[in-house]
């Protein structure tokens, strides 16, 4: 367990040290679309929302060590697309549109 707590660290280490450059471009490319007032607000919340999720995860991912990198990565996905599509009603966020 503490050899993945250890893989965890280093996957996010990597992920928010190597490319600092390509993170600040990034960076700007999300603030852009997020602050276009032509995109949907349910769009640009949701895309923060899924964003906030998977930083969070990558920060955290060493906690999860009983999960194996299949699985972890498998439910990482599920929970962003439920996040960026979502499922059922949704009729409250299209309220929020007319905001």
């Amino acid at each position: 367990m503490r050899g993945r707590q250890n893989n965890g660290r280093g996957i996010a280490a990597v992920l928010f040290q190597r490319h600092d450059g390509d993170h600040e471009e990034i960076e700007q490319q999300f603030r852009r679309i997020l602050g276009d007032p032509a995109i949907p607000a349910r769009d640009r919340v949701r895309l923060s929302c899924a964003l906030g999720a998977l930083l969070s995860s990558l920060m955290t991912a060493s906690d999860l060590g009983d999960l194996s990198l299949e699985t972890y990565g498998d439910l990482l996905r599920e929970a962003i697309t439920d996040l960026l599509e979502p499922r059922g009603d949704v009729s409250r966020a299209h309220r929020a549109d007319e905001r």
